[in-house]
């Protein structure tokens, strides 16, 4: 953490062998922060062009979002962290990692209706920009003649993304056990649903060689693939190294960060020129001033207009992260990013800023004050330092 140590706030995090005799002290202070702490700890504060932007987390461990006695206290925490950031001047919250989590508050939509009448600050939860991130890495990156077995794909952003990829003609193996969920999503898709092939266990997509991973792996998967499969991962949190060893493993929810705009020395698990695609959207709406909340499903027309206004103000989807060695296969065509797309060498084709972005208009903007500058956007984020 920042306010311990910045050096090892911009290391990989990971086990050692002296952090179990600290176990004790890291149970006992997250019992007292459970007890008597009730305000957001802030992490990190940093600008974006002339925008004013802080993170803060809240102080809770990452196993209490699985305890449903938990929830109403964590959503009381988050409704009392947005109401202090409106207070201190903040215009934008965005929500990150659990915090927006369906199962918590339907992605910050069930949140709105306890914030006061007065209350102005928009809530975010960013999914529209992510969804349109992970779809285009994914379009790149696997030919529509390839089978996709995807987890996570009735998730808030794993719905839109699927979705868009029917409309592409990918065919797509959905890894759950809820037929519930899964004819829902055949509804949405529509004429594409015959596209769709639910499966409930991970042996039923061994034949495949492109895994999109939504939703952590609960168990190894390296040995059930063929060799040069490549995991494309977007879910939070993210699967055990060694459960997909010794395949590639490439992150494609994350977005590279224009330095000369932006003084953030540390993001995450991310190096410092890249963040996660939501806290990029939270940063957007406050620079953007937008009058309305981003809460609840993602508008799959609206993915596009999205991913225009990130390149508008600096930001540009990252290369592939691989974890062992390289994605297997060429950069695709996209035909929403110009027919040209499919003859670049993959590196030029991820960093190129002149590809055309798709229909999708911009959401209203609201007239800038005076003091626009002293806007803030403040990412709530769930805090898994400790224990």
């Amino acid at each position: 953490m920042p306010m311990v140590s910045p050096y090892m706030s911009t290391q990989k995090a990971g086990n050692r062998w002296w952090m179990y005799p600290l176990f004790p002290i890291c149970a006992l202070a997250a019992l007292v922060c459970r007890l008597f702490v009730r305000a957001s700890i802030t992490m990190q504060r940093y600008s974006y062009k002339h925008l004013a932007c802080a993170t803060w987390s809240l102080p809770v461990l990452a196993y209490s979002y699985a305890n449903r006695k938990e929830r109403p206290y964590i959503n009381t925490l988050l409704l009392k962290a947005i109401q202090d950031a409106e207070r201190q001047g903040a215009t934008h919250v965005g929500l990150g990692a659990l915090n927006k989590a369906v199962f918590l508050n339907g992605g910050g939509e069930s949140l709105l209706p306890h914030l006061p009448q007065h209350s102005k600050v928009k809530v975010v939860h960013g999914n529209t920009l992510t969804a349109a991130v992970v779809y285009s890495r994914i379009r790149q990156c696997i030919s529509p003649d390839q089978e996709i077995v995807f987890t996570g794909a009735t998730s808030m952003v794993g719905t839109p993304v699927v979705l868009r990829l029917l409309q592409e003609g990918f065919r797509i193996r959905i890894v759950t056990r809820s037929a519930e969920r899964f004819a829902d999503l055949r509804r949405k898709a529509g004429a594409h649903g015959d596209r769709l092939l639910q499966i409930e266990r991970y042996e039923e997509g061994a034949d495949c060689r492109a895994w999109v991973l939504g939703t952590f792996a609960t168990r190894p998967l390296g040995h059930l693939v063929p060799a040069g499969t490549t995991f494309y991962e977007f879910g939070v949190p993210v699967s055990s190294a060694e459960f997909l060893q010794p395949h590639s493993v490439v992150s494609i929810a994350s977005m590279r960060v224009n330095r000369q705009v932006c003084d953030l020395t540390f993001c995450h698990d991310h190096s410092s020129d890249q963040m996660p695609a939501c806290l990029a959207a939270t940063i957007i709406h406050g620079l953007e001033a937008l009058e309305e909340h981003e809460v609840g499903e993602v508008d799959v027309a609206r993915m596009d207009g999205w991913l225009q206004l990130a390149r508008k103000h600096g930001f540009e989807p990252t290369p592939p992260q691989v974890g062992a060695g390289q994605p297997h296969g060429p950069v695709f065509p996209n035909p929403q990013e110009g027919p040209g797309s499919a003859k670049r060498p993959a590196e030029e084709a991820f960093t190129c800023e002149s590809r055309k972005a798709g229909g999708g208009e911009p959401p209203a903007k609201r007239p800038r004050g005076r003091h626009a500058w002293r806007a803030k956007a403040m990412v709530a984020a769930a805090s898994q330092t400790a224990a």
